[in-house]
């Protein structure tokens, strides 16, 4: 439902008349989507929404916005290459029992240039 709400904010943005609060866009959500009762927003998640719409609307120079439908990641990034975080889920898949020593020996065979700050990361994967 981010959409329908950005939708409802975006024509707000465009049209100062057609602007509107959590409990209206709750209200339209409801009309359009009667059969999802239980899995509209709530109307504090429409005002964190609505928050975060205006902020990416002004550092967007007070224009249009638009929602991702999927979340980013929170957290730190991997460090790991994804070619080597594919290679070391392959290798505990055909072998659930590989020991951290001997699958790091394995990967360091396949993708000798890892930095030596990783390898601890590697083991702890295994």
């Amino acid at each position: 439902f981010k959409t329908a709400v950005a939708a409802m904010f975006n024509r707000g943005v465009q049209d100062k008349s057609l602007k509107l609060g959590p409990a209206q866009m709750l209200n339209r959500l409801r009309q359009q989507h009667a059969e999802s009762r239980f899995s509209l927003p709530t109307e504090s998640e429409i005002l964190i929404l609505i928050s975060t719409l205006t902020k990416s609307s002004k550092n967007n120079g007070g224009g249009l916005v638009s929602v991702s439908s999927t979340g980013g990641r929170r957290g730190r990034k991997s460090q790991l290459a994804p070619e080597v975080f594919e290679f070391i889920n392959t290798m505990v898949e055909a072998d659930p029992t590989v020991k951290p020593k001997q699958g790091l020996a394995l990967v360091l065979e396949e993708f000798p240039d890892v930095p030596e700050s990783i390898r601890q990361s590697i083991k702890s994967r295994i």
